[in-house]
């Protein structure tokens, strides 16, 4: 696998057969694999943020591995020396007298130790074709594909991890996460006093967060300005970092080493500061700062509620009430006597329009019948 490393170290016989022996991980059918408590600090903190870099590969035959090299592992037990005596105590001390591993065979061993533990595998690289792409012999500095191969530890190679953890609290963890999407998508069928709760939580976990950026903006600037670099969780917003890592270390304090012309700018704004400072306290007080923090708080919390307790709207103020439609029954019958009255009067004037023109052609008649009998 290319030149030996000159930390390569010839493995005992025992260890050739490593792959030979019964697993340290047991499992039944259908239960938890039971990693060795020993070495299972160690694999944890190769996969942590300080641990060695991880890379990921495809397996031939199989799925997408993640794994780590060799010659990381041994520079981790120069860089994290501190680390690795706290977390792997029980390790050092079965293999190692208790002390950090002080000579390549020990870290050897420790590797060694967790191949035949299952929690790691050795593994070479596979390049489409069976050999590297470019002809050469030279092996990729991070490897696309990998085929394990049982080999005792090498500084040199690559190792796949198979090391998962216990599957109960990932399985815990999924299923709150499904209980809780759950949850949030049904908030319109909360009762009531779960509806405010979740409202007073968000508001004060908001307003927690407001206030300590708010703290430590201003101890940062108060300490720039004497010439010091002072956080109060220095990592807070960094977002490569876990929750729990946020908030280590609790502070951070380191002296500046400016010039001329940054003591300049921390005299001028010290001055700065201090004439606003002096222009605000003439006409405010920290009273009257607390009344208008409180009063806005207030305003903020009283809004929620009467986002919450409002009853839907958009429906219920199309509906007429009880007295709109007793009013409107009632002028609707007014209408309909007034259409009959209506009526009754057209129809009795249509008579009397037509008994007129009877009339008419009556006396017309009997003119006629005078004039006539006048003639003869």
């Amino acid at each position: 696998e290319g030149s030996s490393c000159s930390q390569c170290v010839e493995a005992p016989p025992q260890w050739r057969a490593a792959e030979l022996r019964p697993s340290v991980m047991s499992r039944g059918k259908g239960e938890e694999p039971s990693w060795d408590p020993v070495m299972e600090p160690l694999i944890k903190l190769l996969m942590s943020k300080k641990g060695v870099r991880i890379g990921e590969a495809a397996e031939i035959g199989k799925r997408k591995v993640s794994y780590f090299r060799g010659k990381d592992f041994m520079k981790l037990f120069e860089k994290q020396e501190a680390l690795v005596v706290k977390k792997c105590k029980k390790a050092l001390d079965k293999f190692c007298d208790g002390k950090a591993p002080s000579t390549p065979e020990h870290a050897v061993q420790l590797g060694q130790q967790l191949i035949m533990s299952r929690m790691i595998f050795p593994a070479v690289y596979k390049p489409v074709g069976g050999d590297n792409a470019d002809g050469s012999g030279k092996t990729k500095k991070w490897p696309d594909r990998l085929q394990r191969a049982p080999r005792p530890f090498n500084p040199d190679g690559y190792y796949i991890i198979d090391y998962e953890g216990s599957q109960t609290g990932r399985t815990i963890l999924v299923a709150l996460l499904v209980i809780g999407i759950l949850l949030m998508c049904m908030f319109k069928v909360w009762p009531m006093w779960a509806k405010l709760g979740a409202w007073y939580l968000l508001v004060v976990f908001l307003s927690m967060v407001f206030v300590l950026l708010i703290v430590r903006l201003v101890a940062f600037m108060c300490f720039w300005i004497l010439g010091y670099d002072f956080w109060i969780f220095p990592n807070l917003l960094d977002e490569d970092l876990g929750v729990v890592e946020s908030f280590i270390p609790s502070y951070s304090w380191e002296k500046r080493s400016d010039g001329v012309t940054a003591l300049m700018i921390r005299v001028a704004a010290l001055s700065v500061a201090a004439f606003g400072m002096y222009n605000i306290g003439q006409t405010h007080s920290l009273a009257d700062l607390y009344e208008f923090t409180q009063s806005n708080l207030m305003d903020i919390v009283t809004w929620g509620e009467d986002q919450l307790l409002a009853l839907p709207t958009s429906n219920i103020g199309a509906l007429p009430s009880l007295e709109d439609i007793e009013r409107e029954t009632a002028t609707n019958e007014t209408d309909e006597d007034d259409d009959k009255l209506d009526d009754d009067t057209a129809e009795d004037k249509a008579d009397n329009k037509a008994e007129n023109k009877a009339d008419d052609k009556e006396k017309v008649a009997d003119k006629d019948a005078e004039n006539d009998k006048a003639d003869l």
